[in-house]
């Protein structure tokens, strides 16, 4: 997100404007308050003087009527991580998303400080990368997929260019990826389908740039994996990258989005976005810069 803040009313009065990395903003008048936070033993924990946003305009991006408000879990100084990383034992915090077919009165979960820790067997933790002109995200550097037994190179083909820096970013809901690396994707998959599945591009409704790669069909148990720096592998069902289309509910389409744009942002080729994140324990820990993956099952 891209702040900017001042006193532009009076002395007692701070305004801010946000915008966010899919494209929604707000606008509103920053304030201090108590907040408390239940603990994993069941006490209570209590936060006085955490800086908050008080939204008087926002448009609506991605967010719904049943959506309040949004957390603010990035690098600076006014993420709610940072604020009360002091009461709470680190500057460090997870999540577990739910699929979003969960039944709605069973929550995701985030955990804070202590105990927030990812540990265990198949944790997979790669190295946090600063991005130059996004310096409170938290970028990754992904070398490429693995589906079925072909590995493909995030780079463009011929480049000399061998890594790429992705945002991780739960706040954004697809994925989004290179034209180029999206094009090898879908030209890979397509060889392994069954020849009688129909494939698409959707394109995304009110002149969005992106598009959708839908099949409707059987698709087979792949191997399916993110290579990220260090020779670290994320494994991935085919269920946890493809979902139901919402509109056609005989199709499921690919997790993934394109763009046209070669980087997104100066040094960043894209965005690690939330449905990749699903059935995943996710915990970022910035004083040692490291952010972990564990498969889970988030409804526990």
């Amino acid at each position: 997100m891209s702040p900017q803040a001042g006193c532009r009313v009076s002395p007692e009065v701070c305004l801010y404007n946000i915008k966010y990395e899919d494209g929604s903003n707000t606008i509103g008048q920053m304030a201090k308050e108590t907040m408390t936070l239940a603990t994993t033993s069941g006490s209570v924990v209590t936060l006085k003087d955490i800086v908050f946003g008080c939204s008087h305009m926002s448009n609506a991006g991605t967010f719904t009527e049943n959506i309040m408000g949004i957390i603010g879990v990035g690098r600076g100084p006014l993420s709610f991580v940072s604020q009360i990383a002091p009461y709470v034992g680190g500057n460090k915090f997870s999540h577990c998303l739910l699929p979003p077919q969960t039944d709605p009165k069973i929550e995701s979960k985030i955990y804070f400080g202590n105990h927030s820790e990812v540990s265990g067997e198949n944790v997979v933790s790669v190295p946090l990368v600063e991005t130059e002109n996004l310096d409170r995200a938290y970028g990754v550097i992904v070398k490429g997929i693995t589906i079925g037994d072909k590995f493909i190179q995030f780079a463009p083909i011929g480049s000399s260019l061998q890594n790429s820096t992705m945002i991780i970013d739960s706040g954004t809901t697809i994925t989004t990826i290179p034209q180029d690396f999206f094009d090898r994707i879908i030209t890979h998959l397509k060889e392994l389908l069954d020849p009688k599945s129909e494939t698409s591009i959707v394109t995304i409704p009110g002149g969005h740039p992106c598009s959708f790669f839908c099949i409707k069909g059987t698709i087979p148990e792949l191997n399916m994996s993110v290579h990220f720096e260090g020779d670290r592998k994320l494994q991935y069902t085919v269920q946890q990258m493809f979902m139901r289309d919402v509109v056609n509910d005989d199709r499921v389409c690919l997790k993934m989005l394109n763009t046209s744009d070669p980087m997104i942002n100066q040094d960043v080729f894209g965005i690690y976005g939330s449905t990749l994140m699903e059935n995943l324990l996710v915990g970022y820990d910035l004083d040692k810069n490291v952010v972990s993956f564990k498969p889970s099952n988030c409804i526990n």
